[in-house]
């Protein structure tokens, strides 16, 4: 599988025989259920919150190329390997935290796609992160197909809203084939990282939230 990719730089198109994400009904299922958890809640709490309360795909918030097969595996890699996460004190716990939700009901959406998250006061705010695997995590996805984008969202206690917000965003962002397909395609971190920050910013905005 990693023949068929450039290892610099982005592609803007792929090169045939070139493995390709295929949308399903799972991820827009998932999306679905998500915005109507949102939507029962009380909407206009959000309206003074700012997007600094979450590190939104900022500098060290990408790990472009997971080694791990194995989901647990996978996700003790990402919490490694994340700068964003190396000042977070507890680890251990955030990762206990993490794993403990994953064994009540895999986060594989489908679509190659996996949103793992955990509550615990080890974060002070929203924090997310992702790991591209070119080769594929054993998920127990919804769909039972490998996961190539390992999101990790950890949120502390409290802030229930906000997390709730955040991932409404986030799996809307990541729905979109194309785009999952240009960051499938990517060995650039900074550019996936750019990549994730301005459609997570774009979608926000179309939902009238603010953007600092």
């Amino acid at each position: 599988m990693a023949g068929y990719y450039q290892k610099t730089g982005c592609l803007d198109r792929p090169r045939p025989g070139q493995f390709r994400l295929r949308l399903e009904p799972p991820l827009i299922n998932a999306a679905k259920t998500v915005e109507n958890k949102s939507d029962e809640l009380n909407l206009s709490a959000w309206k003074g919150w700012q997007m600094e309360k979450l590190s939104c795909f900022t500098h060290g918030t990408v790990v472009c190329d997971l080694e791990s097969t194995e989901k647990y595996l996978a996700i003790h890699e990402l919490l490694k390997e994340a700068p964003v996460f190396r000042d977070v004190d507890g680890i251990d716990h955030l990762e206990k935290a993490v794993v403990r939700r994953e064994k009540l009901q895999s986060t594989g959406l489908g679509n190659g796609v996996a949103v793992a998250h955990g509550k615990t006061p080890s974060v002070g705010d929203i924090v997310m992160a992702l790991g591209i695997s070119r080769r594929g995590i054993e998920f127990d996805a919804m769909d039972g197909k490998p996961v190539h984008f390992l999101f990790l969202v950890a949120n502390p206690p409290g802030m229930q809203l906000e997390y709730l917000l955040a991932l409404s965003i986030l799996v809307r962002v990541i729905r979109d084939e194309r785009f999952r397909e240009e960051l499938l395609r990517c060995y650039d971190t900074v550019e996936i990282e750019s990549r994730l920050h301005q459609a997570f910013r774009a979608s926000m905005l179309r939902r009238g939230f603010p953007f600092n």
